[in-house]
């Protein structure tokens, strides 16, 4: 059984594709990266700590995840009739 979202959140995916790459461009162009603390359990990037925080690009992951939740949004939804 084939089960399909309706149009309108392919509406919304465009939206959320179209911000997140309009969000990213001036990140893009600026080269240096907006760093925040964030807290990481389990990491082994700077040492073998069980809890620290590390210094990483949370705007970025934000656009990215915005991103990548629009493109689901218009691949599993309807076509127009």
């Amino acid at each position: 059984m084939k089960q399909l979202l309706s149009y309108k959140y392919k509406i919304v995916g465009l939206i959320c594709v179209i911000l997140a790459s309009v969000f990213y461009t001036p990140l893009l162009l600026q080269g240096t990266p907006i760093q925040s603390a964030e807290f990481s359990a389990l990491s082994s990037e700077i040492s073998n700590d069980f809890a620290q925080n590390i210094n990483s690009n949370l705007v970025e992951k934000f656009i990215l995840l915005i991103f990548i939740s629009g493109l689901s949004l218009i691949i599993f939804s309807k076509e127009k009739k």
